[in-house]
């Protein structure tokens, strides 16, 4: 989706995450930079199991106040699908 290494992923967290408590200090405009803060988030999340949206909250707010955000630009740049109820969520494979 975006041309990004791993070391610009790396820089990209250190600048807008605590990097002691990994609590998103500020959250990016620029979706590019946001795409490297989710997919730092999404490796907290194991493939080919689903999550319900109360479980993917959980581990979000530990990243965000704004864990609906978070989990709204989860689905948008395809880290998640989930079930059109909303009641299912699964991660994706991502490549860089």
């Amino acid at each position: 989706m975006f041309n990004i290494t791993i070391k610009e992923i790396q820089s990209i967290w250190v600048s807008y995450v605590n990097v002691e408590s990994n609590f998103i200090l500020v959250y990016p405009s620029k979706r590019k930079k946001q795409w490297a803060i989710l997919y730092m988030i999404s490796k907290d999340f194991n493939m080919h199991q689903t999550y319900s949206e109360k479980e993917v909250d959980a581990v979000l707010k530990a990243y965000h106040e704004d864990y609906v955000r978070l989990r709204r630009d989860l689905i948008d740049l395809k880290f998640f699908i989930r079930t059109k109820d909303g009641s299912i969520y699964e991660k994706q494979a991502v490549s860089l």
